[in-house]
């Protein structure tokens, strides 16, 4: 599958770059959503295409760097793009049956403040989630989807989370779990503590 993803980030950057969504068009599911992180939902093949186009349009007038980076917490390749004096923003793909069903737009995953980029590292095994839950939450719209199943953010089970381990920081976030299929799919870190 990373392969296939792999090949899929480089399609979208050729594309990108040269405004022309025409090869682009054929790997995006009839049913594709693109999530914007925290912000809304773009659905359906033509309409996707669409904000991609203008996208693009408006990168050509920025400069812009393109590269495909792998995302350890999703175990797969994603592209990283960096717009200058704006900042950097991550998109993912989930395929199945070799067509894109969800395509995902991250901020940078790592707050500066707050020093914790769960998408780089691998998500926590459940049992170590449940020592760390302090509370449930109310589900939330446009963040990540199950990458296995495609479960959408708000149908998710979402908790107050704490790590915990021989840290000098340890981090408190929302952290949500895909109740089909019993793996972590995000943990937002808002706050940093430190311990000793």
């Amino acid at each position: 599958m990373k392969e296939v993803i792999t090949a899929i980030c480089a399609n979208f950057i050729k594309a990108h770059q040269a405004n022309q969504l025409d090869g682009f068009a054929p790997l995006l599911s009839k049913d594709a959503v693109l999530i914007r992180f925290g912000r809304g939902t773009v659905t359906g093949h033509d309409v996707i295409l669409n904000y991609l186009n203008n996208m693009s349009v408006y990168h050509r007038t920025q400069t812009v760097d393109y590269s495909i980076v792998d995302m350890p917490f999703w175990d797969m390749p994603v592209v990283r793009i960096h717009v200058h004096n704006e900042g950097l923003l991550f998109v993912a793909f989930r395929v199945v049956d070799d067509h894109i069903t969800h395509i995902i737009f991250t901020p940078e995953p790592c707050d500066n403040y707050i020093c914790f980029n769960s998408l780089e590292l691998p998500p926590f095994d459940m049992q170590y989630i449940k020592e760390g839950v302090t509370e449930d939450m109310e589900p939330k719209e446009h963040h990540y989807p199950c990458m296995k199943c495609g479960l959408p953010s708000e149908k998710m089970r979402w908790h107050r989370f704490f790590t915990h381990s021989d840290s000098i920081h340890e981090y408190g976030g929302l952290l949500s779990v895909c109740p089909n299929c019993g793996c972590e799919t995000e943990f937002y870190a808002n706050m940093r503590l430190r311990m000793k």
